[in-house]
């Protein structure tokens, strides 16, 4: 940094007013450090991609070494990713003495071998954060486990996410305690959205309860977000109970959206009398109308077109129901289908422009063909730098059959042959 904002100082100096690229800048750089930037710029500028480690670890305790195996898992030959070359820190403890070793990767894989008498009580892999990558490495569920109260928060982090990722029993309890106790409203949020991603039995539950729990302002929405995205009777309870007990208004509308995602079990009622209420900026009726949507429920369709028409309900609300339509949408019948689309076409000559570019969005989610013509016409009206996002989505609907089965009958159909399947069993186990 001594080098970095003097060079910054010098390069808007020589070149303020004028057409620079992205070399210019590098030499600057280059002539306050003394070093050559052409690699680092290249890879980390010009190239694609970024590091992607898969670490494992080792431990020979007759021989008292460690060893790492270092795996760059990003290199992609179609897609033009390749070997990054970086100087990476590796770090552990022995007996409540840390120590530490640099090793330059230059190549696919490297395998480290080090001197270690006795096995580690911790591994830390980029201690001090100096790397831009994403890290897989799980060091043993103890370790993890007593990393989740380190006092670095990127490290607590990544425990958290390993030990989600297992499933168990005991290293999710571990979790939701280290969760509990955790003072930073980040690394709730994360270790929030690793039990959602993990989506086990044990994970649904310990969500179920974060839910309840949480009085973290700074962390609330995101852990309803990361709640609502299952359909689970428990989290289900636990937002409804959060909800009718009073929320922010961003962590209310995650609440709604995550009933709404419950589809038959979203409590209709309510979502439907939280539509109706405007509220600071729309937030909440911009969520239960999300929600909706997400509901998949047909008697939702009526609602949805009263409230996208012009005065119908507030402007910053106007738009959450261009999307939940079309979300609806997709789940309908050909003929409520085209009222969606129908409502929409119309909503592309709305007077208020952010509701133009909703209904486009809109149309886009729909994915309906039909509705071509209509986007070609608007592409007329609008400005060059917004045509290209037409010109995708027109693409896109040109490549939609016309026979494609929408989402909610493909479900109705696999539950079909599933109660066939069934009976067949039944039948074939009855001629035996």
């Amino acid at each position: 940094m001594r080098c970095f904002w003097p060079a910054v100082k010098d390069y808007l100096q020589t070149f303020g007013g004028e057409v620079v690229e992205t070399d210019d800048f590098r030499r600057v750089l280059e002539k306050h450090s003394g070093r050559s930037l052409v690699r680092f710029f290249d890879q980390w500028f010009l190239g694609k991609g970024y590091p992607i480690l898969h670490v494992e670890f080792s431990h020979d305790a007759e021989k008292g070494e460690g060893s790492f195996r270092i795996e760059q898992k990003q290199v992609d030959e179609k897609s033009g990713v390749g070997i990054f070359q970086l100087e990476l820190e590796l770090a552990w403890t022995v007996e409540g003495r840390s120590e530490s070793h640099n090793v330059e990767l230059v190549h696919g894989v490297h395998t480290v071998v080090l001197k270690m008498p006795k096995a580690p009580e911790d591994i830390r892999i980029d201690p001090g954060l100096r790397v831009l990558m994403k890290l897989e490495f799980n060091p043993g569920e103890d370790m993890l486990r007593r990393q989740l109260t380190c006092d670095t928060v990127v490290l607590r982090i990544r425990a958290g996410q390993e030990l989600a990722k297992t499933g168990r029993f005991k290293n999710l309890e571990a979790l939701l305690s280290a969760y509990r106790a955790e003072p930073f409203w980040g690394v709730r949020i994360q270790w929030a959205r690793a039990l959602s991603k993990a989506a086990s039995e044990t994970s649904l539950r310990a969500l179920a309860e974060l839910v309840s729990e949480e009085q973290m302002p700074l962390a609330l929405e995101s852990v309803l977000r990361a709640a609502g995205v299952h359909r689970d009777s428990r989290i289900a309870t636990a937002l409804k109970s959060r909800f009718d007990a009073g929320l922010p208004y961003r962590a209310a509308a995650a609440a709604l959206e995550g009933l709404g995602a419950q589809r038959a079990a979203a409590p209709f009622d309510t979502l439907v009398s939280a539509s109706a209420s405007e509220g600071f900026g729309g937030h909440v009726q911009g969520g239960a109308l999300r929600a909706l949507g997400a509901s998949r429920r047909p008697e939702a369709l009526a609602l949805l077109l009263e409230r996208c028409q012009p005065a119908a309900t507030s402007n910053r609300a106007r738009p959450a129901a261009a999307a939940a339509l079309a979300e609806l949408g997709r789940t309908l019948e050909r003929g409520p289908r085209e009222q969606v689309r129908e409502c929409l076409v119309d909503l592309l000559r709305d007077p208020h422009e952010r509701m133009r570019k909703s209904a486009l969005t809109a149309l886009e989610t729909l994915g309906d063909a039909e509705a071509a013509p209509a986007l070609v016409a608007y592409r007329a009206s609008v400005s060059e730098q917004e045509q290209p996002q037409i010109d995708r989505i027109l693409a896109a609907l040109r490549a939609v059959s016309p026979a494609t089965a929408s989402e909610k009958q493909l479900e109705e159909l696999q539950a079909k042959v599933r109660a066939l399947d069934s009976a067949l069993e039944r039948l074939e186990a009855r001629l035996q």
